[in-house]
């Protein structure tokens, strides 16, 4: 298919992803890669279309951050922590992006996101088991405890490993480490969607924005970015900022976490194709 065929739609696919991807708090790079690399990998590297996903993936994370800090739900101290964590980890994960391949990756996201599935399916009976323990356990105030919205008090080794693991999958894949965060949060926290959706974007747009920096080199790159890049951003801004207003309205949270298995299975499905292709 001709490439400027396709800009429109990746507009469209963008504003889409952008939409979901912000009310569930995944970030929406674990649909932006499959569909990119299902239209355009004639055209280019899954390196270079792994950096289009981690820009879109940054690009509405910040927007929806700078929402919440408008919002003042928005926790200094959090940010600080995940950043301290992000930049070793980035340096770390682009290492190990250099020593294996892309089949390799690609099969570490298949296994990656058929776990993410099935915990996102169990989510309300551990969720619940999580809640009932913290209900019988005495909270006291210690060093390791951090408050952050919506008055939440988190382990702070929690939000390391959760940082961590969002860093590598950032810089391996592309996709923001939303898909894993966002399972983290709700299980090992036992947060519900509306309150670990701002920790997920804080840990998504700092981490986006270290890989970023780190792969400045494709921002040189003016067909990339003309055809591909700023086409698709215009798209996820007009998504991230339309899906604000869809999810104070959104009451049933069942609703959005099982549309967005059901589209992680088709990203498996798609991937578990090129692989064996």
């Amino acid at each position: 298919m001709n490439i400027s065929i396709l800009i429109p739609i990746l507009i469209i696919i963008a504003l889409l992803v952008s939409v979901l991807g912000s009310i569930s708090g995944v970030g929406g790079g674990v649909l932006f890669i499959p569909a990119m690399l299902l239209l355009i990998s004639d055209y280019y590297s899954f390196n270079q279309i792994r950096f289009v996903s981690t820009l879109l993936v940054f690009v509405s994370a910040f927007i929806n951050v700078f929402l919440e800090f408008i919002n003042k739900r928005f926790s200094w101290t959090l940010i600080s922590l995940i950043a301290i964590i992000a930049i070793p980890t980035i340096f770390l994960g682009n290492y190990v992006s250099s020593l294996i391949s892309q089949r390799i990756t690609q099969i570490i996201v298949i296994v990656l996101l058929s776990i993410v599935t099935i915990l996102l399916s169990c989510n309300n009976i551990i969720s619940k088991k999580i809640l009932l323990w913290k209900k019988d356990k005495v909270v006291k105030k210690s060093w390791y405890l951090l408050k952050t919205n919506y008055g939440l008090t988190i382990n702070i080794f929690t939000i390391i490993l959760i940082t961590f693991l969002g860093g590598i999958i950032t810089t391996l894949t592309g996709m923001g480490g939303g898909p894993i965060l966002m399972p983290l949060l709700l299980l090992t926290c036992g947060l519900t969607m509306k309150q670990a959706t701002p920790i997920s974007h804080s840990v998504i747009a700092i981490t986006a924005f270290v890989s970023l920096c780190l792969s400045y080199q494709y921002f040189s790159n003016q067909t990339l970015n003309l055809q591909i890049s700023l086409p698709m951003t215009c798209g996820v801004v007009i998504g991230t900022i339309v899906a604000y207003f869809i999810k104070n309205k959104i009451k049933n949270e069942e609703i959005i976490k099982w549309i967005l298995i059901v589209l992680i299975w088709i990203s498996i499905i798609k991937m578990i194709i090129d692989v064996t292709a």
